[in-house]
């Protein structure tokens, strides 16, 4: 009888723990933007929940964070072509392919076969070439 008291009162005790961490967790999931604070803030190490949260803030229209974000997801490891890509990407639509030039290089130093982002840097190349052909002629 003690036997099943104890048992009893073990179970009680694990489901209460559970519970509050439960409740705990929920205003976690209130909206994208906490769940994505909550993952970077409960794995600050994992370049993962930084490059995820940079793809939110991206497509919620928040270039400056999700630079920051891609560039600590870089920091933390530096062998995923995707983040180059991604980061590159970002530069490179917000006008600032002279950035994103050795971005990309990066990102295809370590995939070769990664199509995409070859053709974005080529368009990168492109337009900086274009360009200093414009300087040049504007200088004569």
């Amino acid at each position: 009888m003690a036997r099943r008291r104890t048992l009893v009162l073990a179970v009680g005790v694990l489901a209460l723990a559970l519970g509050i961490r439960s409740a705990a967790r929920v205003r976690d999931w209130r909206s994208a933007d906490v769940f994505y604070a909550a993952a970077t803030r409960d794995t600050p190490n994992a370049y993962r929940a930084w490059f995820v949260r940079a793809m939110h803030e991206k497509t919620t229209g928040r270039s400056a964070e999700a630079e920051a974000s891609l560039r600590h997801a870089l920091a933390l490891w530096p062998r995923v072509p995707v983040v180059y890509e991604e980061l590159g990407q970002l530069l490179r639509a917000n006008g600032r392919c002279e950035e994103a030039i050795p971005i990309f290089r990066e990102g295809l130093a370590l995939d070769t076969a990664r199509t995409q982002l070859r053709a974005k840097l080529t368009e990168c190349e492109k337009w900086g070439q274009m360009r200093a052909d414009r300087a040049t002629s504007i200088s004569r």
